[in-house]
């Protein structure tokens, strides 16, 4: 069955939306064939990729620089010849509307993904204090409309289900989908001695990682003052923060000695976290669920500063340590009880290891390939699709 994944994720970035649309395409069974429908400054026509070239407003909403404009109706044509029998919706922006619209007009089931950063809360963090909660709140129900559409919406984490069902969202359409590692691409094997050596780290200097965008809502206001206390109990110590947005001129002028490399490849950035002894996610927001398993996956021990949906992608004490968040003490401390001891760093990143192994993209892709078939076949989910006189319908109608 063929499968379109609507998305407004550009391609030629790497973060968490592309890397699991990526898997989802590389681990498909040989009954399902998923293919990206985007919107793109260019056309591209591939056998599992769609960008069709659209019209361009700036502005910039939600991380994207820009917002197209769909081609509803070439979209459709090009539904009718892929003989789509599902629709997944997997963004919130204009392409996101334009497969719940499209989904409704011919008649096809419709499921949803919604990636951590885009949950009620998580989008608003870091607004200023004018108009927050108006924003909060048109935000919150312009996502409970769009997804209230799906038969079926997979969440990051059993805390995500909570905080939607609370919200009004209909807690038997959740479904929990934590995401995966590639254990082979995220290796202590790519730990590089040349890089590491290009830090100035060494075992009595560990390189401590943070990986995300350089915002508000990332918590990397976090790094200065806890370097000052590791300074202050002479822990040396050197931070790589992987990333970029914002924050970055704020963050080099407060942390000269930090190593900012900017965005890196998927390549580039599990040698990076390879060459590392320690990943810190200092963010409020549960935003960490990949990157967090690709670190593990690297055999890196975790310093986790929120719960959520962070906390359900490691094991506190096992692989890695969670304090409160914003709590400087609490997390120097235990920054200092892990860069100072090499042993334990080895003994939680084994664990570590282990955990993403057992997180591997083909089990957790299963169950989106599952709902693919359980949507296309009409009452399987236990909610019908309304009938409609649909392009798709007359062509199957003409065979």
């Amino acid at each position: 069955m063929r499968a379109a994944v609507f998305t407004d994720a550009d391609f030629d970035r790497t973060d968490s939306v592309t890397t699991t649309l990526h898997a989802l395409l590389r681990h498909a069974p040989p009954d399902v064939r998923p293919r990206i429908y985007t919107l793109s400054d260019l056309d591209v026509d591939e056998p599992e990729y769609l960008a069709l070239r659209s019209p361009a407003i700036p502005l910039k909403i939600g991380g994207l620089s820009q917002m197209h404009v769909p081609r509803l109706r070439e979209l459709e044509r090009r539904l009718v010849g892929d003989e789509v029998r599902a629709i997944h919706v997997t963004t919130p922006g204009p392409a996101g509307l334009a497969a719940r619209y499209l989904a409704r007009r011919m008649g096809l089931p419709l499921v949803g993904s919604i990636h951590a950063s885009h949950l009620p809360g998580v989008m608003d963090a870091g607004s200023g204090a004018s108009g927050r909660q108006y924003g909060a709140s048109v935000r919150s129900h312009y996502l409970r409309w769009l997804y209230g559409a799906c038969l079926r919406v997979l969440v990051p984490s059993a805390d995500a289900v909570q905080g939607l069902t609370s919200a009004g969202w209909h807690a038997e359409r959740l479904v929990v989908w934590p995401g995966g590692a590639d254990a082979e691409a995220f290796s202590p094997a790519r730990r590089s001695q040349r890089l590491r050596d290009v830090w100035h780290v060494s075992e009595r200097r560990p390189a401590i990682l943070c990986v995300g965008r350089l915002d508000g809502k990332s918590g990397l206001e976090l790094i200065e003052p806890v370097g000052s206390l590791l300074h202050r109990q002479g822990i040396a110590h050197r931070f790589i923060v992987v990333g970029e947005g914002p924050a970055m001129s704020r963050l080099q002028e407060s942390c000269p000695d930090a190593v900012l490399p900017g965005r890196l490849s998927h390549r580039d950035l599990a040698t990076v976290m390879a060459s590392a002894d320690l990943f810190l996610w200092p963010g409020e927001a549960s935003t960490a669920g990949l990157v967090l398993l690709e670190a593990q996956a690297s055999g890196l021990p975790v310093l986790v500063t929120s719960g959520g949906n962070a906390r359900e992608h490691m094991r506190p004490g096992v692989t890695g340590v969670v304090c409160r968040p914003g709590d400087v003490l609490g997390v120097g401390a235990r920054a200092s009880e892990l860069l100072g001891d090499a042993g334990r760093r080895r003994v939680l990143g084994d664990a570590a290891r282990r955990l993403a192994q057992s997180r591997s993209w083909p089990a957790s892709l299963e169950r989106v390939y599952g709902l693919y078939r359980a949507a296309s076949r009409p009452g399987a989910l236990g909610v019908h699709v309304r009938p409609a006189q649909t392009p798709v319908r007359a062509a199957r109608a003409q065979r």
